[in-house]
């Protein structure tokens, strides 16, 4: 299947990290940053933030932890069903020039990523 791990290759130097090869995609394999779940999920109770981050280490596979990492599916289809109703128009949101850069920085990696594309769309998001 698409994204599998085909094997772990190791350089002759011991500088080097190790390297997964997933289909026709290379990441190296550091150790899972899980420091995020703690920051992200103040509100919950160390023991399920535990269980969250051994979720987590046990199915790293299954997550993208960079942008790059992220793909598309044809296996699944779906449908948003609007009711027959129209676009909502909307103005953009108010941000700060610091937002803006930032914002304008992850937009050029999700298109450089074939993640999003440029849309004159009724229902493109206001950004």
């Amino acid at each position: 299947p698409r994204l599998t791990v085909l094997g772990t290759l190791r350089t002759s130097r011991p500088s080097r990290k190790p390297v997964e090869t997933m289909a026709s995609i290379s990441v190296a394999s550091d150790p899972i940053n899980t420091a995020a779940v703690k920051l992200a999920l103040p509100d919950i109770d160390e023991e399920n933030k535990e269980k969250l981050r051994r979720l987590i280490i046990n199915n790293h596979n299954s997550f993208a932890f960079k942008t790059i990492e992220l793909t598309h599916t044809t296996l699944v289809k779906h449908v948003i069903d609007t009711q027959g109703q129209g676009s909502i128009r909307q103005r953009a949101y108010r941000t700060s020039p610091k937002q803006k850069e930032i914002a304008k920085n992850i937009i050029e990696e999700l298109m450089q990523n074939k993640i999003i594309r440029y849309s004159m769309s009724p229902w493109a998001a206001p950004i």
